[in-house]
């Protein structure tokens, strides 16, 4: 299948599942969320052992995968911790960033192609930033506002590290070509390792954790199936596309439905000018990637 489509799918499960997890966070702690979520693709990749082609898996691919892994479940804890605490379509945007992470280090490790363009396109992204935090004129509000210092410390390590680990995919999948299942299947049971040690480390009580399971269960679920599915799409594009930026770019149009429906959906405030700015991010990713 064309990359183009298995991204843009990519981009539409991306939005849908940013919009079922702020409503499991909301009502739920993030680190219980996150936990089960990754159990429930770790068990979601067990019937996929059977049908995955293993054969170019090596010892190094799997130290790849591996290393990839770290990143991306500290990314998914990250990212999910500030959008428990803040809007969704505040917070969204800024992962639009990711690809300008992922771009660069493919720029210097993989001598991926950039051009006098991206600067400009660096410049509209920043840009974009700022503006989708002129609340009232003032650029200390939004998620900038005083005493969230913390949640944007949060979404942009969330992106430096989503970043890094795109680096990582692009490489298992591309340069190593292996099969798309057998990553998946690999990157998941690693996922559940690396949050299960997290959980254990910071155990909450069985009643809480019942409770938590009775109240997001069925969300839970489709969580799982919505995340096995978009990762799928994505994964496939990067092993076909000639540049992991352009890959990035399709998926991070994410932000935008994400900004103009769940805006919506949740009933937040100043949708349009978050449109407008998140508008202005992807333009600049655009240039930025192409």
């Amino acid at each position: 299948m064309n990359w183009f489509l298995l991204a843009f799918a990519a981009a539409l499960l991306t939005a849908g599942h940013t919009m079922l997890e702020k409503k499991a966070v909301s009502e739920g702690r993030t680190l219980e969320v996150s936990w089960i979520l990754a159990l429930v693709n770790a068990i979601f990749s067990i019937p996929f052992f059977w049908f995955a082609d293993f054969s170019g898996i090596t010892l190094p691919v799997v130290g790849y995968i591996f290393i990839a892994s770290v990143f991306g479940a500290s990314a998914l804890f990250l990212a999910t911790k500030s959008l428990k605490h803040t809007e969704v379509s505040e917070s969204s945007p800024f992962f639009a960033l990711s690809p300008l992470v992922a771009a660069t280090l493919a720029f210097l490790f993989l001598h991926e192609k950039i051009t006098g363009s991206h600067f400009i396109g660096f410049i509209l992204m920043v840009g974009g930033i700022f503006f989708l935090e002129l609340k009232n004129f003032r650029l200390l509000s939004g998620i900038f506002a005083k005493g969230r210092e913390k949640y944007v410390l949060y979404t942009l390590t969330a992106v430096l590290l989503f970043g890094v680990s795109s680096l990582f995919d692009r490489i298992i999948l591309s340069i190593y070509e292996i099969d798309t299942l057998a990553f998946l299947v690999l990157i998941h049971m690693f996922l559940a390792i690396h949050f299960s040690v997290i959980f254990l480390l910071q155990p909450i009580s069985k009643k809480e954790l019942v409770s938590s399971l009775r109240e997001n269960w069925y969300l839970i679920i489709l969580l799982g199936i919505i995340t096995y599915l978009q990762r799928y799409f994505y994964a496939s594009a990067i092993q076909v596309a000639m540049s992991l930026g352009m890959v990035a770019a399709v998926k991070r149009l994410s932000s935008l439905f994400t900004v103009i429906i769940g805006g919506s959906l949740f009933h937040e405030h100043d949708v349009v000018r978050k449109t407008i700015a998140t508008m202005i991010i992807l333009f600049g990713l655009v240039l930025l990637v192409w």
